[in-house]
């Protein structure tokens, strides 16, 4: 049901009323409404009526506990039928003393809380009143008088078309209220479907009172017909209910085959990819294809990202949070292989978008286990590679410690010497000083490749701020490369998880160490960092060329060098992303890299989000 901006009408007060206090203000007018109605019944009844009053009371509880269904959905219970007689056969007190009092013992013997009560007996107060006033008014004698009832019919008519009006209003009044909705708009939503049913029963009041004023014997005679159309409203509500159950059916059966239509897509689409990069891009797009509005798999140095056209879902860094995430684990009979993250930009995904997703999710792992296991076929030639590779990580450890040796030696004789001038001397400390953090910082590489390699490798992991953490490595990397800008975009509020806070300062001075060597001539630099779901990522990016889509995949693998002109050039044991990668698996996260929106490299570690520890 639409909701529309406007709502009752309420006398205009000098503050605003808040919602829940107009529905308690509503429903305790209703009910002092009605209250005050009885009580004005009960005063000027008439005792010769009483009699009559009892009986229709007794028929109006009796009646309570009939109901039956009406077609287009609702219920329509017999008391209804019973206030309608008794409006048109009983004096005004009287009408409303049987209506409020019928509708008292009714709510007392269902248990209805007390306010609900309370208001159900002002509201058919109320309805009486304004129903058996109405007959009152254009019938004049013709209560009681069989003679001249039939004359009156237009009457009788007008008296139980104002009491369902009323009547119905009183209920859409709270639910008005409530929802902030129109009156007549919620009353016609709630009605149109069973108007006509629910007036052709109560016209079977104006019945049921001629027949009580021409012969009794007619009101049983009455009842089979009355009988009858419960009985067909209520055959028509369980055709309604089957046919409700076969399209239920019908379109779960064409879910069904949706969705093995999918599935069959999803397996025709993987078995077509080979290589396991071609798998994770294949798994990313296909789930943006089939479930969700944006994919992000991670598999391994693998990584892959898909966005639905149109979609404002931008990656993980930048964006405001909006977008509902779901994380989904590529698991296998032997094992994870990867992590396939969902998201879904503007609404919560169905319960057949995450079917899907799971299933995906299933096959997706199958097959990229399957690739992953080709590719152990290729590792002798790694090991032959790899051999090499140490045996150029010798040559390159060689020439990487002759440098900054030769300056110690050299400047450390000339300081012996006790020759040249105290700035000289300075300038000479500087050199040796530099030389000698270059050639710690190259057995700290080596050393830590080792613990890693043999597992002699253990974190500290303690409570702390990952911005902290970020501006002390931005602060170190401005102080060893000044030539290079470096940027940094953090939340204002604190990212406090669970890390080894010197080792992912060594992540990220690596990294960034990284950004400077490789990007532009004083170029810049960006380190981000933002908290999303389970998650904190961080990225470093730069303005340099970029690393080729085909070295991504070993771009952190120890020793490995890319066969670029640009990374040639550049001097280093190839062990910096390598500690960094292990460093960042010891924490349970990934890392990855990526095209960057400066237009270079882009480094993104994510790290799980945890609890703090004392």
């Amino acid at each position: 049901m639409a909701r529309v901006s406007s709502v009752i009408a309420l006398p205009r007060l000098p503050y605003p009323i808040p919602p829940v206090a107009g529905r308690t203000l509503y429903i305790a007018s209703v009910t002092a409404i009605g209250s005050l109605l009885l009580i004005g019944a009960i005063v000027s009844l008439d005792p010769v009526e009483i009699p009559r009053l009892i009986a229709f009371v007794a028929c109006a509880a009796i009646a309570e506990r009939i109901t039956f269904p009406l077609p287009r959905g609702g219920e329509f219970s017999a008391t209804t039928m019973v206030f309608a007689t008794g409006v048109l056969l009983l004096p005004l007190p009287a009408a409303i003393a049987m209506g409020a009092v019928g509708t008292l013992i009714g709510e007392i013997a269902a248990r209805k809380v007390w306010y609900r009560a309370a208001f159900n007996v002002g509201q058919i107060a109320i309805t009486c009143t304004v129903a058996a006033a109405t007959w009152a008014a254009t019938s004049g004698e013709a209560t009681g008088n069989p003679t001249v009832f039939f004359d009156y019919l237009p009457a009788a008519l007008a008296a139980i078309l104002v009491y369902y009006v009323a009547n119905t209003l009183l209920v859409s009044g709270v639910l008005a209220l409530y929802r902030g909705a129109n009156l007549w708009r919620v009353w016609w939503d709630n009605h149109r479907g069973v108007l006509a049913p629910h007036l052709a029963m109560q016209v079977m009041g104006i019945l049921f009172a001629a027949a009580y004023l021409f012969d009794m014997r007619a009101v049983i005679v009455l009842a089979v017909p009355a009988a009858i159309t419960a009985f067909s409203y209520r055959q028509v509500r369980q055709l309604e209910t089957t046919a409700a159950s076969e399209r239920e059916a019908r379109a779960r059966s064409e879910r069904l085959a949706a969705r093995w239509k999918t599935l069959a897509h999803v397996n025709e689409t993987l078995s077509a990819a080979l290589h396991p990069d071609a798998i994770v891009g294949a798994i990313a797009d296909l789930a943006v294809e089939v479930c969700a509005d944006g994919a992000t798999v991670v598999a391994g140095s693998r990584h892959a990202e898909a966005h639905a056209s149109g979609s404002a879902v931008d990656g993980f860094l930048g964006v405001d949070g909006s977008a509902t995430t779901r994380v989904l684990p590529l698991r296998h009979a032997d094992g994870e292989v990867g992590t396939l993250i969902l998201e879904w930009q503007t609404v919560e995904p169905t319960t057949e978008q995450i079917d899907i997703a799971e299933a995906l999710a299933d096959r997706a792992a199958l097959v990229l286990q399957n690739a992953l296991s080709g590719e152990q076929a290729a590792e002798v030639a790694t090991l032959r590679e790899v051999s090499q590779m140490k045996s150029e990580l010798l040559a390159s450890v060689s020439h990487e410690l002759t440098g900054p040796l030769a300056l110690v030696v050299g400047y450390g004789e000339l300081l012996k010497r006790g020759t040249g001038e105290e700035k000289q001397v300075r300038w000479m400390g500087d050199k040796i000083l530099t030389a000698g953090q270059r050639l710690t910082r190259l057995v700290d590489d080596l050393l830590d490749a080792g613990r890693l390699e043999s597992g002699r490798f253990s974190l500290d992991v303690k409570s702390c701020d990952v911005r902290e953490i970020c501006i002390d490595a931005i602060d170190a990397a401005r102080a060893i490369h000044g030539s290079t800008r470096f940027l940094m975009d953090v939340p204002e509020s604190a990212l406090t998880v669970a890390v080894d806070a010197t080792r992912l300062g060594q992540v990220l001075s690596n990294l960034l160490s990284n950004a400077a060597r490789y990007g532009k001539q004083d170029g810049r630099a960006l380190l981000s960092a933002v908290a999303r779901d389970r998650l904190v990522l961080i990225a470093i990016e730069d303005d340099g060329p970029g690393i080729a889509p085909e070295d991504r995949e070993r771009v952190f693998d120890k020793f490995y060098r890319a066969e670029s002109a640009v990374a040639r050039t550049k001097k280093g044991l190839g062990l910096g992303l390598t500690i960094a990668r292990d460093i960042v698996l010891a924490h349970e996260g990934q890392v990855w890299v990526e095209e960057g929106r400066l237009g270079g490299a882009r480094f993104v570690v994510a790290l799980p989000l945890r609890e703090p520890i004392a």
